[in-house]
């Protein structure tokens, strides 16, 4: 059976029942979703959804399954950037404007994979999720995929992907300038804020470095810290 589509992967991972199968009568008479809710207690959308990691690594599979290397396999393919930050990984969220390839496109979604700051790209692989990303997420450019160097060198490290980046860095956040942040922790889930200790930072012409106190009692405690500000912000130091 050739696979075109996720309809087709679940028909293939969810058999029709053949005539020895009990099932067969119900299903001849009701047609395949009615017995897709009898068997499996859920309908083709329900499906379509719980099918779509496997489905989208059955596709991976067979695309760089064509070629001798993945780079190879890879070669070409468009490269994307995100709009936000992405927090769907396990091992990493990435940045705003972070670079990664577009595998394919279907159904008006987006399937990509992204390289680790790190710049490995074993970790590349390893950073697959089987999701994809809608058009408020991603952005395709007109640059294509050549080798994992020019990849990695288009990544803006100075980018926060993550409000524990900020820990003993001086960075620079819309809402509040420059600042050198002691501490940051989470509020919850969501991503609607967080909170952090900081101190206002500036920048010594003559002596080349950031002035700021670090002192417990020259902090400043801000308990609720848009995560836009993340988005935009930068490390300076």
């Amino acid at each position: 059976m050739e696979i075109n589509n996720i309809d087709d992967f679940i028909r293939l991972t969810y058999p029709e029942p053949n005539k020895l199968d009990p099932d067969y009568i119900f299903f001849e008479t009701w047609g395949y979703e009615q017995f897709l809710i009898k068997k499996y207690k859920y309908d083709l959308n329900g499906l379509r959804i719980l099918a779509l990691p496997d489905y989208n690594k059955y596709r991976m599979i067979k695309m760089l399954g064509k070629s001798e290397s993945i780079i190879d396999a890879l070669k070409g393919l468009k490269i994307v950037r995100s709009k936000k930050i992405l927090r769907r990984f396990l091992l990493q969220s990435v940045s705003k404007d972070f670079p990664g390839i577009l595998l394919w496109e279907e159904n008006n979604q987006y399937f990509c994979m992204f390289p680790s700051i790190g710049g490995c790209f074993g970790q590349l692989i390893g950073l697959f999720t089987g999701g994809s990303f809608p058009d408020d997420e991603i952005k395709v450019t007109d640059d294509v995929f050549v080798n994992e160097d020019i990849l990695i060198n288009m990544i803006d490290k100075s980018r926060l992907h993550s409000e524990f980046q900020m820990e003993n860095h001086v960075c620079c956040l819309p809402d509040y300038g420059n600042v050198f942040v002691a501490k940051t922790w989470s509020n919850g889930y969501g991503y609607i804020d967080f909170s952090m200790d900081y101190a206002p930072a500036n920048y010594d012409e003559k002596a080349k470095k950031w002035i700021y106190l670090k002192g417990k009692k020259n902090l400043i405690r801000v308990w609720r810290v848009d995560y836009k500000n993340i988005e935009d912000g930068k490390i300076l130091q």
